[in-house]
Order: structure tokens, then C-alpha cells, then sequence
């Protein structure tokens, strides 16, 4: 069902607040809905509820214990504000109130960087040199010249032969 337009008033009736004709006109309303009357007697039960309940008394030192703890407060914030006006060697820290922190996470990145920069350079392989290629292509060419010139040497067979017998 959709909600009444006398919903809004029903606190209102329960506290005394409508005038004589709002208020008939609401108990009126309340005897021919049962969605509203079963708000305003939930509304009527927790208001009894609450008139029930005695006023809380503060203790006999709650005053001075209150204002002890204001005055702690308001010292650690003069406090606060003392080391954020104080004058630094660098005017332009005067702001910053985290202290080290900022420092101490840098000197970590930076610290952080070269054992990941030195790390690096340990584990990878050496560098290939070009002179060193050109050696050992070289020394590739020249092993293959040794093999082509022992090849004549078995081309040419017989005639060591005779030459070690001899």
C-alpha cells in the first residue's frame, strides 16, 4: 500500500505538537488505516518507552576530568603548531610536519635501486667484444685452412710415403 500523507504528523500527535483540528482530523485518519495505526503504535510504545528511562547523572569530578582532557588536547596542538612554525635551516620544509619518513623511503628507493642495478649487471653474461669476434671467426678460418692444407698432404700420400722410406 502506498504511504498516507498523515504519516509525517503522527510523531507530532504522539508529542502534543498539532493543533485541535490537525489533531482530530489525524485520530480520524488513525481509526480507518491500519498501516498508520500500527506506526503510531509502534511510535507510542517507544516514546513510553523513553519517558521510563531516569536522566543520567554526570559524576562528582566529571567536570574537572573533562576540562583535564581539553587542556591535554589543546597543549599537544600548540604543541603541533610550535614545531610547524619553528624556522629550519630550508625554508621551504617548514610545512612538512612527517619528520624522517619521507627521507628514510627515499635513502630505501635508493638503496633499493643500486643492489637491483648491481644485481643486474653481476648476473648477466659478459659483453661480446667485436675484436673477439673478429679473433675467432679468424681462428675458425684458420682451423679450417689446417684441415684444406692436410688434405693436400693425403692427395700428395704416395709420394710421403716414399719419403719415409727413404
Amino acid at each position: 500500500m502506498k504511504p498516507c500523507n498523515v504519516t509525517e504528523m503522527i510523531s507530532s500527535l504522539i508529542d502534543g505538537e498539532l493543533s485541535p483540528k490537525d489533531t482530530e482530523s489525524v485520530r480520524q485518519h488513525l481509526e480507518d488505516c491500519v498501516i498508520c495505526r500500527k506506526e503510531f503504535d509502534a511510535l507510542k510504545s517507544v516514546d513510553n518507552l523513553l519517558r521510563d528511562v531516569k536522566p543520567v547523572e554526570p559524576s562528582y569530578d566529571f567536570a574537572r576530568g573533562f576540562w583535564k582532557k581539553v587542556d591535554a588536547l589543546d597543549a599537544r596542538k600548540t604543541k603541533t603548531d610550535a614545531r610547524k612554525t619553528k624556522k629550519s635551516l630550508w625554508p621551504i620544509f617548514n610545512d612538512f610536519s612527517w619528520g624522517l619518513r619521507p627521507s628514510l623511503v627515499s635513502a630505501a628507493a635508493v638503496i633499493l635501486i643500486a643492489a637491483g642495478t648491481v644485481i643486474f649487471y653481476r648476473s648477466a653474461p659478459p659483453a661480446l667484444d667485436p675484436t673477439g669476434m673478429l679473433i675467432a671467426e679468424n681462428m675458425a678460418l684458420y682451423s679450417d685452412y689446417e684441415i684444406i692444407d692436410n688434405l693436400e698432404l693425403f692427395e700428395n700420400w704416395e709420394e710421403i710415403i716414399k719419403l719415409d722410406e727413404i
